[in-house]
């Protein structure tokens, strides 16, 4: 079963609000709210220098560096986001005031409202192997300054965490994304990417998905489509496939009049699928080659911004719109992420 995302524009009655959503407010760095946006495309660096998305980059980002290039938002909406790398430091500092350049809103039974939030995030420049958890909150950060969250709605049903994209789904903008009580407008899935065209992005058949955002352990974030062979870029296109099936049988709950399959929460009813422990990696179907994407929803693969191969994770959504688990890279890390602000 694969669950239909984002459906938007559900009249219902909003209890409670969106459950925590990534948990409690953020404690940010100050990191850069007085910097101006350019033209759209353009980078902004945090000492005001500027250029053109993909070219030459500037002193505090050269443009050898992918995560240079990567970072756009033209202000429209009031967001701004700019990158610098410290190489003595290993890290790259994403400066984002966390709104979108797209139209946010409305979002249906949502009823928070989306506030800039500024941020400095940090990147690191080489990702380091080592499981970690990916807590609530945000755990990425999308090419237009936006944070990704995990797929977790931060809400324990009955010993089950929910699944933002089916518990939330009529909270959202036709973007899938929303604000969180504190005002965090994010993403907890791809769904954006079902309007590539119209943010710049590249998600189509036949052509290598664009680059998307960064994980803070450092991992770059593609969407769906890549090369066949993941170390030939000469290779077909196709959309790449993620490794988790719903389980046959619910293992979280604890208490069965909250979360059996039959028990509802905020008038839906908790489907298979409606919780993240639903799911789990198939791993004979990985080793069979019958799907893509490790545990981690990554692979290692040659790419255009990586023409050498780097560990990549994939936005997995199929051709009807559909986002599928575990959207970006799930709960956990592959690598070890820099510290940042919660």
């Amino acid at each position: 079963m694969r669950l239909r995302a984002f459906v938007v524009g559900v009249v219902a009655v909003w209890v409670g609000g969106l459950g925590a959503c990534g948990g409690t407010a953020l404690d940010v760095t100050d990191g850069g709210e007085g910097n101006a946006t350019s033209d759209a495309g353009t980078l902004v660096t945090e000492s005001g220098a500027s250029s053109e998305a993909g070219a030459e980059g500037t002193a505090d980002c050269p443009a050898s560096y992918p995560i240079c290039r990567a970072f756009r938002n033209d202000g429209a909406q009031g967001g701004a986001v700019s990158v610098r790398v410290d190489p003595s430091a290993g890290l790259a500092y994403v400066t984002t005031r966390g709104l979108a350049a797209h139209a946010m809103g409305p979002y249906g039974t949502n009823p928070n409202t989306a506030t800039a939030r500024a941020l400095t995030l940090s990147i690191p420049l080489v990702p380091k192997e080592g499981d970690s958890p990916a807590g609530n909150g945000h755990v990425a950060v999308a090419w237009n300054g936006v944070a990704l969250f995990n797929p977790s709605d931060a809400r324990n049903i009955g010993g089950c965490t929910g699944n933002a994209a089916y518990l939330e789904a009529d909270g959202v903008d036709v973007f899938g994304g929303h604000p969180a009580p504190g005002g965090e407008y994010h993403y907890h899935t791809g769904f954006f990417l079902t309007r590539a065209a119209e943010l710049g992005l590249v998600q189509e058949p036949g052509k290598h998905s664009s680059l998307v955002g960064y994980a803070f352990d450092g991992v770059p974030i593609y969407g769906t489509y890549g090369y066949s062979d993941p170390q030939d870029p000469a290779s077909a296109v196709r959309p790449l496939r993620s490794c988790y099936r719903l389980k046959p049988e619910r293992t979280c709950c604890q208490d069965i009049s909250k979360c059996s399959l039959v028990a509802q929460f905020e008038r839906k009813t908790l489907v298979l699928g409606a919780f993240v422990e639903d799911y789990a990696f198939d791993d004979a179907a990985y080793r069979a080659g019958e799907c893509d994407l490790d545990a981690y929803n990554s692979r290692v693969a040659k790419t255009p911004e990586y023409p050498e191969g780097a560990r990549v994770y994939v936005m997995t959504i199929d051709d009807g719109g559909t986002v599928t688990y575990p959207f970006v890279f799930g709960t956990r890390y592959w690598g070890v992420p820099a510290q940042n602000p919660r």
